[in-house]
């Protein structure tokens, strides 16, 4: 990835996603310690690509019962 597209790149920090979509703090780090969402560690803090959030959302999202299978 060249620097030019990581510096376009939004990234969200674990209290960022939390106060975003109220999410629960340990939620969000027992989603990143499982390998559900990827993120880097920066120090003590997490960085996470909005991609990635995004990426999570969509295999979250739960289909209606018509749509399964």
């Amino acid at each position: 990835m060249s620097a030019e597209i990581m510096v376009k790149e939004q990234y969200f920090t674990v209290d960022g996603i939390c106060k975003l979509l109220g999410f629960n703090r340990k939620t969000v780090i027992k989603w990143i310690t499982d390998g559900e969402l990827i993120a880097s560690r920066l120090g003590r803090e997490y960085r996470i690509r909005s991609t990635d959030l995004d990426d999570l959302m969509r295999r979250k999202q739960i289909k209606p019962k018509d749509q399964e299978k």
